[in-house]
């Protein structure tokens, strides 16, 4: 894995943050809908840290909005 960007350290703490918080609350999912507002090589970057640390990611498309989610679930 490649050195990451100060950027995709910080947003991947927020996703991090919204893990952490769900799974406090019993919950093993969690929906990030900022995601694809970031730019390309820091999702690809997120992407990476959370599968090499065990995290399922998937993305769902939505029909009633044009933005994605990113789903991460343990």
């Amino acid at each position: 894995m490649a050195l990451m960007t100060a950027e995709s350290i910080v947003e991947l703490d927020l996703i991090l943050e919204a893990v952490y918080e769900a799974a406090e609350k019993g919950k093993s999912v969690v929906e990030i809908d900022w995601f694809y507002g970031l730019h390309v090589y820091t999702q690809e970057q997120i992407i990476d840290h959370l599968q090499l640390s065990g995290y399922n990611v998937t993305f769902e498309h939505r029909r009633d909005d044009p933005v994605d989610l990113l789903k991460v679930a343990w």
